[in-house]
């Protein structure tokens, strides 16, 4: 399934509320390896909600946002660009903002 049609798929398992679908989409367009780069750290985000609602252990939750913010923060696991953990985020009030973006 091409890339944006997943990701809307995803998102529409989240609105419907049916984590188990979603998850399994979300595992499914992971493996698809270079068809979901563009998508993937929404489709960590989205998988992470998803394990949330079915009730996983909340360190998996917050490991798998953690896998989400390299590639959502511009950098990636291949390339050796990597962020500080998703704890370091939460200590300082959220994710850092854009230099060239007001806040």
């Amino acid at each position: 399934m091409p890339g944006v049609a997943t990701r809307l798929l995803l998102q529409s398992y989240a609105i419907a509320g049916e984590p188990a679908a979603g998850l399994a989409l979300a595992d499914e367009a992971l493996g698809m390896g270079h068809g979901a780069e563009l998508w993937e750290a929404e489709i960590r985000r989205l998988r992470a909600t998803f394990l949330a609602a079915l009730g996983a252990p909340a360190d998996e939750v917050t490991a798998e946002l953690e896998r989400a913010l390299p590639v959502h923060i511009g950098g990636s696991r291949e390339s050796g660009i990597h962020s500080p953990p998703l704890s370091t985020y939460s200590a300082q009030g959220g994710l850092p903002q854009d230099p060239g973006h007001a806040a």
